[in-house]
């Protein structure tokens, strides 16, 4: 005979203790459908809306190829547009702005599939803070609940660049082979381990203090395979949830969108009419046959 006794814990505690089993699971190799604390969530793909699961492959062998030969149209978002003009003006007058939107068109092409269409609902970017922070941040790319690339300026010190990108730490080890020999090519990146109830445990965070470090990072293939694989598994889970606070301009300034922007961040009309032509609601997006 058994006798089961409940034990009267905190949410807290009930939230580590759900986070070892989850843990314990994964080592052992069992799939799990658990969305939180979970590398993986078995049976859910919320990325099948726009890539199926035999283009998600392709993109993962070779994104930039991948990205590159989608001919997928900008998103017409206007009305967020309006919310975020102040941030956009603020952002194009750093001196570091060129330099700045290369690293994030870097990111989006190596990283993130089909950028163009998986843009505001499956991740966002916003500009900001430009107040009393040490460490004002230039743009922050986010995917599910997470941050996944951050560039950062540093008070007081015109023009620098700090960066933070997070990446899939079994993924960099296969590229790499230990974390020596990933610090003897990249040796001004330091890394660290983090904690994020969206990415699980097969996370690390890589820490650079300049501009030069940072492009040398993104352009490394193991590095970019590495976030690149962290995006896809979040974008599998769920839709970004922090796509309120996106800005629409930074990414038609990647992505060289026709027209201008005048000086308070808006459209000018010749690039509104453009748009209007090519709204991505008008144009349906290709899906795999069955």
């Amino acid at each position: 005979m058994v006798r089961l006794l409940p034990k009267a814990a905190s949410k807290q505690q009930l939230q580590v203790l759900e986070r070892q089993l989850i843990r314990e699971a994964r080592e052992r190799k069992i799939p799990l459908r658990n969305v939180t604390h979970s590398d993986v969530t078995i049976g859910r793909d919320a990325l099948d809306e726009i890539l199926c699961t035999d283009e998600q492959t392709r993109w993962l062998a070779d994104p930039r190829t991948f990205n590159v030969q989608r001919p997928d149209p900008l998103k017409d978002l206007a009305e967020q547009e309006v919310r975020y003009t102040t941030a956009v003006r603020r952002y194009r007058e750093l001196p570091e702005s060129g330099a700045l939107t290369a690293l994030l068109r870097n990111f989006l092409e190596a990283c993130v599939p089909s950028p163009r269409a998986t843009e505001f609902q499956y991740w966002s970017v916003s500009t900001g803070t430009y107040g009393q922070s040490k460490y004002p941040r230039r743009f922050c790319v986010s995917v599910g609940m997470m941050e996944v690339f951050v560039a950062h300026g540093l008070r007081d010190t015109p023009g620098a660049i700090l960066g933070i990108l997070n990446v899939r730490e079994s993924t960099l080890l296969s590229e790499f082979g230990t974390p020596h020999a990933f610090q003897k090519r990249h040796p001004g990146v330091r890394i660290e381990a983090s904690e994020y109830v969206d990415a699980g445990d097969d996370l690390v965070t890589l820490r650079t203090s300049d501009l030069s470090t940072l492009e040398r990072l993104l352009r490394d293939p193991g590095v970019s395979a590495a976030a690149a694989q962290l995006v896809i598994d979040l974008m599998r889970k769920h839709y970004c949830v922090y796509t309120r606070y996106h800005c629409p301009q930074l990414v038609q300034m990647d992505f060289d969108w026709p027209g201008k922007l005048d000086a308070g961040g808006r459209r000018t009309e010749r690039a509104c009419s453009i748009r209007a032509s090519r709204s991505w609601r008008s144009a349906p997006l290709p899906r795999c046959l069955d």
